[in-house]
């Protein structure tokens, strides 16, 4: 883990105990550099979704998962990034679940993707290089 004025970098493995250990070191950067808890939250949603998702799924057979989460803290903007050596997935290709449909009659997952992705100011996908990288973006302020 290495901190540098206002930005935060770590590696974890693609486990729970991983996840446990961004959330860990999100919550002191946010702490140590006074991120307000509305945003602090919304952030800590959006990359437990992301990472469960990606630990759940992503794992490619026969090898650990590696992932690499960095925060960018810019003035009034958290920037979030999320690497990783997963699966190929485009979290943001799936079209978003009908909710207007009957309970009964949606499909079965993509409510916490949506959920996520109405949390954020922007996210963005690419899948350059053989990794997964998904980066987005909250506002501090109003």
């Amino acid at each position: 883990m290495a901190v540098e004025g206002l930005r935060l970098a770590l590696s974890v493995d693609g486990s729970p105990a991983g996840i446990e250990r961004v959330a860990e070191a999100f919550e002191g950067f946010s702490a140590s550099h006074g991120v307000p808890d509305a945003p602090r939250r919304a952030v800590q949603v959006v990359l437990d979704e992301l990472l469960s998702n990606t630990v759940r799924c992503g794992k490619p057979d026969g090898r650990e998962l590696t992932i690499h989460v960095g925060f960018l803290l810019d003035g009034e903007r958290l920037t979030v990034e999320i690497v990783d050596d997963g699966t190929p997935y485009d979290p943001l290709a799936r079209e978003a679940p009908d909710t207007t449909l009957p309970l009964e009659q949606r499909p079965v997952g993509g409510l916490g993707l949506l959920f996520a992705r109405s949390l954020v100011d922007g996210i963005t996908y690419d899948g350059e290089g053989g990794r997964n990288r998904v980066v987005f973006g909250k506002r501090l302020g109003a």
